[in-house]
């Protein structure tokens, strides 16, 4: 964005505020590249959106990342075991947090099918954690009856690697997809959002990203 300032002669403080009046968007960056967070807390990704060759960057991304993987064995979201340090620290949060009335949804974020189907299938330094760690994730949130969802395998959303940002970040549209999954499997989500819209706005989306 701060190139764009210079490439475009900049931006006044009423371009901001004009921009504002009529935009669901927040942020310097949303406000101007239009990419950025809305104001219901989702994140539009307007150039990915806008790039005809999205899904072949993607691709490419992703196939990078799997090469890495196989030919250097590293993936630096995971380490070699589990620090149950960490499960208990979590617990103890849980614990607080259902001792003063506030419901916790936990969650794994997606990975793109080749990236998950390595991770789980191949016998790597981290295999234990990939396999293991969402069950004991899992185990902490019901213990204090809160729901789980672990989303890493995109199957159980119906979704497909095109509606990736990159190999990491999921796009709003599979945000979407996700929102909707525990809206039907989590009374007390349930009850925050309308889920038949989401179904719709779901429905009605025929590219990779919203558009609204």
């Amino acid at each position: 964005m701060y190139d764009d300032y210079y490439i475009n002669k900049g931006f006044s403080v009423k371009d901001f505020y004009d921009k504002s009046k009529t935009s669901n968007n927040i942020g310097l960056q949303a406000l101007i590249n239009q990419d950025g967070y809305r104001l219901d807390g989702s994140y539009q990704y307007a150039k990915a959106a806008q790039d005809s060759s999205h899904r072949t960057n993607v691709k490419l991304v992703i196939t990078k990342q799997l090469e890495s993987i196989r030919n250097n064995g590293d993936f630096s979201e995971y380490g070699q075991q589990i620090s149950f340090s960490t499960v208990n620290s979590l617990k103890n949060s849980l614990r607080l947090c259902k001792e003063n009335g506030i419901y916790v949804i936990g969650l794994f974020v997606p990975r793109p099918t080749l990236i998950y189907q390595e991770l789980v299938n191949k016998n790597y330094k981290y295999n234990k954690m990939v396999n293991e760690l969402p069950i004991e994730i899992g185990k902490a949130f019901s213990e204090n009856g809160f729901s789980f969802y672990d989303f890493s395998d995109i199957q159980v959303l119906n979704a497909d690697d095109n509606e990736f940002i990159d190999w990491i970040h999921p796009s709003d549209k599979m945000y979407l997809r996700m929102s909707i999954y525990m809206a039907a499997h989590d009374k007390q989500f349930n009850k925050y959002v309308n889920i038949n819209k989401l179904k719709d706005l779901l429905l009605n989306t025929k590219g990779d990203m919203l558009k609204i």
